[in-house]
């Protein structure tokens, strides 16, 4: 249910194929690399290797008092093609020439590509509302961990919860913005596609409600915090996570209904194809990981609320920060899947 985020190109690929080995050119100092009918010839001992492959990749963050609901391209392995020779330097086997330094025998150009592209998909990535509301949760309920894990109030684990909480207030003062882009999200499913199943279609609707009305209802404590407006922030803080609650809880049976679906075609040998049953699969795993994300927000909700409810009240700080961290993660790592299959 979350909006879709960032996608990023995947990076280039090089790849040198060679029918017989590389040749040391002394007259002018150069590698050549006969490739067919045509040479290209390469400065110094470094050089390119081998033929790179890439693999092909397989193929929404509720609000807490802290979120809103919601693949950079995975490097794959690097293989050596048949025939493909690795580049010698020279001095490699003669003494007629220098010796080429360790950093140029290990340097490996796919590494470095696969590294840039992470990198530049990083960048893309908090570049993003929402790829840096990502990166704050995961922050903040990760300072929260460790500051409640570490021995000792102060020092270090104070400063740790206190950068926690600040984090948190900050992701609260962003959220001020996300009502539109939640009514777009929600006009736009309307009540659903007609081709989908009717049990999935109302729980979607009534999850997009309780989310719409997660937002107002923590603006307006929010605004009783800072003084804006005169109200019991208190209240409008248990209704706004009241109402996330709500939001997880319908998000949880909606993916159960699509996981026994999932399941059902996969038992039934309705796809016949290879690809079509690992794209099944791959959906049984999004969903089995939604529940699991959903779930751990929560068991975080119903701590909030007011104690007498359940376990309200009762979690240590450790194992909120923990189960926020985990959900947290799992977010990051849909998200950059689903960036993943869009650029393949």
């Amino acid at each position: 249910m979350g909006f879709p985020d960032f996608s990023e190109p995947t990076p280039a690929r090089l790849s040198i194929t060679t029918e017989a080995g590389p040749a040391w050119n002394p007259r002018t100092g150069k590698l050549r690399v006969r490739k067919g009918r045509t040479e290209d010839s390469l400065e110094g001992c470094g050089g390119r290797e081998g033929h790179g492959e890439q693999d092909p990749a397989p193929a929404g963050d509720h609000p807490r008092p802290g979120t809103i609901p919601g693949r950079a391209p995975s490097p794959g392995r690097v293989r050596l093609g048949r025939g493909a020779a690795r580049p010698r330097c020279h001095g490699d086997d003669s003494a007629s020439f220098p010796a080429c330094p360790a950093s140029a025998r290990d340097f490996t150009p796919g590494s470095v590509a696969m590294a840039a592209g992470a990198l530049w998909g990083l960048v893309a990535a908090l570049e993003t509302h929402r790829g840096r509301d990502r990166a704050l949760r995961a922050l903040s309920y990760g300072c929260q961990l460790a500051g409640a894990a570490l021995p000792g109030p102060a020092g270090l684990p104070g400063g740790l919860l206190a950068a926690s909480a600040q984090l948190s207030s900050c992701r609260t003062a962003l959220r001020l913005f996300d009502d539109l882009a939640m009514l777009r999200h929600s006009c736009s499913y309307g009540l659903g596609p007609e081709g989908e199943d009717a049990l999935v279609r109302g729980l979607s609707v009534l999850c997009n409600a309780a989310n719409q009305l997660y937002y107002p209802c923590e603006h307006l404590a929010w605004a009783a915090d800072v003084g804006i407006v005169r109200a019991a922030s208190q209240k409008w803080w248990t209704r706004s996570t009241a109402l996330w609650g709500c939001a997880l809880l319908l998000g949880i049976l909606r993916s159960l209904r699509i996981l026994f679906q999932l399941r059902r075609k996969l038992s039934q040998h309705k796809c016949t194809s290879p690809q079509r049953q690992q794209q099944l699969r791959a959906q049984v795993k999004a969903e089995l990981l939604s529940i699991l994300m959903d779930t751990a927000d929560l068991s975080n909700a119903i701590h909030w609320l007011p104690p007498g409810f359940l376990w309200a009240g009762k979690f240590p700080p450790w194992l909120v920060g923990l189960l926020g961290t985990i959900s947290s993660l799992i977010g990051i790592y849909q998200a950059s899947r689903g960036a993943n299959s869009e650029a393949a």
